[in-house]
């Protein structure tokens, strides 16, 4: 029995198979209920405990020669874990009283009489404690992505072509019904635009355009089996449901990003010299040109509808979102080098909400996640930042060498769809979001394939 037993664990510890489909269920597990980056979310209940036991398999199945190279998007989110519990760590009052901004919050903490008790860093701990709760779920999937043989990844990005399409076809439906259709997942969305498996039309937008290098990478895989070209039309009509979501969704931001990823697919699916017939001399620009000419078309046809109304017309909130940019800078400063804490922004940004941008809804995100990551972890985030953006480019310049694995570039440009994205919202706060951007890290960092040189 005790044989069986240890047989039986081994097996789990090192089986392809197992590490295939763990990842693939940790995935379609985080697609379907990660579509929202609210701490109140009931889906969340259910994903995060879930990620966690995922996270002791991963830890259990894994060892240094798996997690080698994956050491920097493993540094990342475990960079940003120990920011966290660092600002948790409870202070004495003195020192904590000389922290920046405390000075507004001692007169009344003296005046209540608790100005004797310890506290943490962190200006908001309930949500400091949520957001480290949050990052063991882009953690879990980098653990599980460390044990993925190389050749079930095409399997992988098969299943996240699926998923893209799901939410496709989810947006197709609400589109289609009422705004209390049961087809809108989350509660406080934008309800009446297609919002996809997420609670934000504009974080579907930026899946939607990461289904275009997903679609790249297969098609990309199809040419290295020199697969019959009909077998790719589907990606094709794939490509073009993803547009036309993007589109009737509205989404400025999205329809940027997606014509970027196809305009980038050349550079995902690279023509090597053996193929430069004709055939290969044209594809690229072809590619390029046809793109181009659909997105065009698809902006003429679709000029008469108030999706695309709203995709060039300025609205309240775009003015809003960028008169608070100067507020989160001020905040930035103030608490600076500490940061006010990992996800503290909607607690202390009412401390400096000016007057004339009160309004009738709450702020509960930056709207740019660069300068709210830089006001919750000050220093600590410009290390993490520098560092990142070090290695990110680095790795982007070797990707430019002729013989350049396809899963860097691939990668590259799915990281980049998700960075930008980042400057206008906060997409990779999202469950789905920080796991399709640690994936993306993954494929950056992915050794290159050792070739076997045959003997004479």
């Amino acid at each position: 029995m005790a044989r069986k037993l240890s047989a039986a664990l081994d097996h789990f510890r090192t089986s392809p198979n197992v590490s295939f489909y763990l990842f693939a269920g940790f995935l379609i597990l985080v697609f379907f209920l990660g579509g929202t980056s609210r701490d109140d979310a009931i889906t969340l209940a259910i994903l995060r405990p879930a990620a966690v036991i995922a996270l002791g398999l991963a830890i259990y199945r894994t060892n240094r020669t798996f997690i080698s190279p994956y050491v920097v998007p493993l540094g990342i989110f475990a960079g940003l874990l120990a920011i966290g519990l660092i600002q948790l760590i409870p202070l004495p009052p003195g020192l904590w009283a000389a922290l920046p901004l405390r000075d507004r919050l001692m007169p009344g903490l003296e005046l209540l009489g608790l100005d004797e008790i310890w506290r943490p860093i962190s200006l908001s701990p309930a949500r400091t404690w949520n957001a480290v709760y949050a990052l063991t779920v882009p953690l879990t999937a980098i653990l599980l992505f460390s044990r993925l043989t190389r050749d079930r990844l095409h399997r992988i990005f098969e299943l996240l072509a699926a998923l893209v399409a799901a939410s496709a076809f989810l947006s197709l439906m609400q589109l289609l019904g009422s705004r209390s259709s049961p087809f809108f997942l989350y509660g406080p969305s934008n309800t009446g635009d297609p919002t996809g498996i997420f609670a934000s039309r504009n974080h579907n937008s930026v899946l939607l355009a990461s289904g275009f290098v997903f679609l790249a990478a297969l098609f990309a895989e199809h040419r290295r089996l020199r697969r019959p070209l009909a077998q790719s039309a589907m990606f094709l009509l794939l490509a073009v449901l993803f547009l036309l979501m993007i589109v009737a969704g509205g989404s400025r931001m999205g329809l940027f990003l997606g014509a970027g990823a196809i305009f980038l697919t050349p550079f995902i699916v690279r023509f090597d010299r053996a193929e430069r017939g004709w055939m290969g001399a044209l594809a690229s620009p072809l590619i390029v040109l046809g793109a181009a000419l659909f997105v065009g078309l698809l902006l003429v046809f679709g000029a008469q509808t108030a999706a695309f109304d709203r995709l060039f017309e300025q609205s309240s909130i775009d003015d809003f979102r960028f008169s608070l940019l100067p507020v989160v800078w001020d905040m930035v400063k103030s608490l600076f080098p500490w940061g006010g804490g990992l996800g503290a922004f909607e607690d202390v940004y009412r401390m400096f909400e000016p007057t004339n941008l009160l309004r009738d809804s709450y702020v509960n995100r930056a709207h740019n996640d660069l300068l709210e990551f830089l006001f919750e972890a000050g220093l600590g985030a410009v290390i993490v930042l520098v560092a990142g953006a070090y290695w990110w480019l680095k790795r982007a310049a070797g990707s430019l060498a002729s013989g350049s694995p396809t899963t860097l570039r691939i990668g590259l440009v799915l990281s980049l769809v998700w960075l930008l994205a980042s400057l206008l919202e906060y997409p990779v706060r999202t469950p789905i979001g920080s796991v399709t951007f640690a994936f993306a890290l993954c494929l950056v960092a992915m050794p290159k394939p050792v070739r076997l040189r045959r003997g004479r």
